[in-house]
């Protein structure tokens, strides 16, 4: 029997306090009241399912699943929750989808690949989705996180014009779309395998107005308006991952052997150009300061001194996201 590893962020997974279900069939309804997400969408837990069966691709009855925090401490912790089992034919086949797995034993538990919701929770009636569904172990992902961050070779608006990103150094001037021009405090660079989770997505010259194909990591948010942003979420403006756009045509994810991510980071949150388009700079939050070596940590820590309290440990500039950043099941109305 094999492990499997996935990360899954806060607001994917939760606690609740009591679980109850009316109707029977098709007409079953689960409802869970008291549901408390572990997190945000910036904390990480690493969820190792043991017990799996060769070829198996679901959660199921006789697995076992461990929750730990991301990144671990060393020497490692005592996961969060350990032991929990899949029963996928609880509550007539209810306690599981496509998108979601209740657990009642040992711990209440919910994960929920289109994010979990405070308070009160429910799963059917009806025949969407089907009883007998499971959650797959792809609905999360393999791999763990990437921060948000252009490829190299990305042309980034700049005082003196556009340049490579790789060029650009502490100190420069890059155009940013609500605070003019603004000094780079910190620019780093990653080298990682181009497959998997991991692997680019390339945005199609002028797919969201680009002048030239744009490259970007998965979790790298791009600004983008219309009316269903001011309709669903009362936003002009919402900034929305770049995997949660892909469309398979003009917005692709293309693995690579090796990619290349560069990342610049400002005093504050910023929304910058690449390729003639705005998305986000590297937002200082738990998933990027967590993906960081200790020698990038130190830098960060060292130019943002406020990261080291206690008291600003999620990073110097957590709550304060440039624009309302969406959800993968929230970023599907706009799409």
């Amino acid at each position: 029997m094999a492990e499997i590893v996935l990360y899954v962020t806060g607001d994917e997974v939760a606690t609740y306090s009591s679980v109850s279900t009316s109707g029977n069939s098709n007409g079953t309804q689960v409802t869970l009241e008291g549901v408390e997400p572990l997190g945000s969408s910036s904390d990480i837990f690493r969820v190792v399912i043991r017990q799996v069966n060769n070829g198996d691709s679901q959660f199921s009855n006789g697995q076992f699943v461990d929750i730990y925090a991301y990144p671990d401490s060393e020497p490692p912790t005592a996961p969060v929750y350990s032991n929990l089992n899949p029963q996928d034919d609880q509550f007539q086949g209810r306690a599981s989808s496509g998108d979601h797995q209740i657990f009642t034993n040992p711990a209440n538990i919910v994960f929920d690949a289109e994010g979990v919701t405070a308070g009160t929770m429910q799963y059917g009636p009806g025949f969407d989705p089907p009883r007998a569904e499971k959650l797959p172990f792809d609905a999360f992902s393999s791999d763990p996180p990437v921060f948000p961050c252009f490829t190299e070779g990305t042309l980034i608006d700049t005082q003196t014009g556009q340049r490579p990103i790789e060029t650009i150094q502490p100190g420069d001037l890059v155009r940013t779309l609500d605070h003019g021009l603004q000094s780079v405090d910190w620019v780093g660079q990653r080298e990682v395998p181009g497959s998997g989770q991991m692997a680019p997505i390339e945005i199609a010259s002028g797919a969201l107005g680009n002048r030239r194909k744009l490259v970007v990591s998965p979790q790298h948010r791009m600004l983008v308006s219309g009316w269903r942003a001011e309709l669903y979420f009362g936003q002009s403006q919402v900034l929305v991952a770049a995997a949660h756009l892909v469309n398979d045509d003009t917005i692709r994810q293309v693995p690579r052997r090796r990619v290349r991510y560069v990342h610049l980071a400002f005093e504050c949150h910023m929304i910058v150009f690449g390729e003639g388009i705005p998305s986000e700079s590297l937002h200082l939050g738990a998933i990027a300061l967590n993906t960081m070596n200790p020698a990038q940590r130190a830098e960060i820590e060292t130019l943002f001194p406020q990261f080291a309290q206690p008291e600003n440990a999620d990073g110097p500039n957590d709550a304060r996201t440039a624009r309302l950043c969406l959800r993968r099941w929230e970023a599907s109305l706009l799409v």
